[in-house]
């Protein structure tokens, strides 16, 4: 969808890099910030090994966007990152790794509050009066954890917060 964007409104924007950060295995656990227990999950998908896929799912991914770049006008230009691993550890180790890296918009579909907050805290320094974030979770009570961090992250910050009128639980946060 990201690329599909980028094509359509910035065709010839051969600066942007996508990097997309994943377990690929599902979730591997959550503490009681994200108020779900074992016995009493308030989601069906958060619980051990939800959200996981297959091993070659990175490998199809990668094909994919692949195929895209391919169809993009810079896209010998292009670069995409597929990060395994826990983002708790993967977004800081990625940034201390690419210096260079300025983030216009990061997408936060982790649902949970370690990682969530884990990137935020990581990706602090590389945000500019403008950047934006997307969370899919925020003010989701199957999810508190995400709300959770984000208010705590956001805590003396300047932003904006616009929700979506047609998913209430999808908002985005404009750094001021």
């Amino acid at each position: 969808m990201f690329e599909s964007m980028i094509a359509m409104l910035e065709p010839y924007n051969a600066s942007r890099a996508y990097v997309g950060f994943d377990t690929f295995d599902g979730y591997d656990g959550y503490d009681g910030y994200d108020g779900i227990t074992e016995t009493d999950a308030r989601s069906e998908t958060v619980k051990d090994d939800g959200y996981a896929v297959p091993e070659t799912y990175k490998d199809y991914l990668e094909a994919l966007l692949a195929y895209h770049r391919s169809e993009n006008a810079m896209g010998h230009a292009v670069e995409h990152n597929l990060v395994k691993g826990n983002a708790c550890n993967t977004v800081s180790e990625y940034l201390s790794e690419h210096s260079e890296t300025v983030i216009a918009l990061a997408f936060f579909d982790m649902a949970l509050y370690e990682p969530t907050k884990a990137a935020l805290v990581a990706m602090e320094d590389r945000l500019l009066r403008g950047s934006v974030l997307v969370f899919d979770e925020l003010n989701d009570a199957r999810y508190p954890g995400e709300t959770k961090a984000v208010r705590e992250w956001l805590k003396g910050k300047d932003y904006s917060i616009k929700r979506s009128r047609f998913l209430p639980d999808r908002s985005l946060v404009t750094m001021k």
